[in-house]
């Protein structure tokens, strides 16, 4: 048996909170699921999978109008969500709560530009043209996780890269982020380690006090590309 604790909701929740109702969820009450037939229990049961199912979905498949080269880029809804219930716990599963958009946007990313699975096994570059480097009033950087979200343990302790960092850029101003697990024969200034072969990993880009741009969506985010 669960007990609930007594909690203040904002009237826009009204029309969910009568529905949880219907099945034993109320604040201040208890809910127990031996009240639910054999059946029914079993469905309550697979909701956490079905509903992480439905997370890695969202960074795999991100909505069309997300879509930016195979990141998700949400630029509205974030730190002020309303009756966006998924949107929510979607942010809190990846990132543990998020700024509003004006103050940082966090594109992520489970595929290259092809559409395919990042894999230890390759290796692959981030490219930015030195006319469509990251465009931020703060600073931005580029973290490397796991598929349970964890950083990913690494001979060099690096988990992530960005503007704040001894980057080496081309001689035309453009910058090259290659990821890979094997150090590279040259820009290791610019290497962020991936896990070993055969394991597959995701990344989020962050940028800190994105400029208009950004956030009316007219710069779009360059997609990663397998090199091997």
């Amino acid at each position: 048996m669960i007990l609930f604790a007594a909690i203040r909701a904002y009237s826009d929740d009204k029309p969910l909170l009568d529905e949880l109702k219907t099945i034993g969820f109320e604040s201040g009450g208890t809910f127990d699921l031996n009240q639910f037939s054999p059946a029914a229990q079993d469905l309550i049961k697979k909701v956490p999978a079905n509903v992480q199912s439905l997370f890695t979905k969202m960074t795999e498949n991100p909505p069309v109008e997300n879509l930016q080269n195979g990141w998700n880029v949400i630029t509205a809804g974030l730190g002020e969500y309303g009756t966006e219930y998924f949107l929510r716990a979607y942010v809190t599963k990846i990132g543990y709560g998020a700024n509003q958009p004006q103050d940082a946007i966090y594109p992520n990313s489970a595929v290259d530009s092809d559409g395919n699975k990042y894999n230890g096994s390759n290796k692959y570059v981030l490219h930015f043209d030195a006319d469509h480097l990251p465009p931020v009033n703060g600073f931005w950087s580029l973290t490397l996780y796991d598929k349970k979200g964890f950083l990913v343990d690494n001979a060099i302790d690096r988990y992530n890269l960005g503007g704040m960092k001894d980057l080496t850029y081309n001689e035309d101003g453009s910058l090259d982020i290659l990821i890979q697990a094997d150090a590279p024969e040259k820009l290791t200034s610019n290497w962020l380690p991936s896990p070993q072969a055969g394991e597959e990993f995701e990344l989020t880009f962050r940028m800190y006090y994105p400029k208009k741009v950004v956030l009316d969506r007219t710069y779009i985010m360059p997609g990663v590309k397998k090199v091997n």
